[in-house]
């Protein structure tokens, strides 16, 4: 089963970090240079934000599943079924 409240808490984790990243970027690439502080700042920020992502990805991606709040599509990729086996996970 999907949870959605827990994919909108893993989104809300991508949101929270990507808006850390726009404020704590430097408009010059020379003071991140000159910063290990904020490198690292910057560097945790991205790491969480893929973290995140990658969680709400993974609770979404369920062999033949669809979330229940998103209509199924009548076919699927270059007209194929959408119960196609696109990729074999092995």
């Amino acid at each position: 089963m999907i949870d959605r409240d827990l994919i909108l808490r893993k989104l809300d984790g991508v949101r929270h970090h990507s808006e850390r990243l726009r404020h704590k970027l430097p408009a010059s690439a020379d003071v991140l240079v000159q910063s290990e502080d904020l490198r690292d700042i910057v560097a945790n920020n991205v790491s969480q934000a893929v973290q995140f992502a990658f969680d709400a990805a993974t609770q979404v991606r369920m062999n033949g599943r669809i979330a229940g709040w998103v209509a199924p599509p009548e076919r699927g990729i270059n007209n194929l079924p959408v119960e196609y086996e696109y990729v074999r996970l092995q």
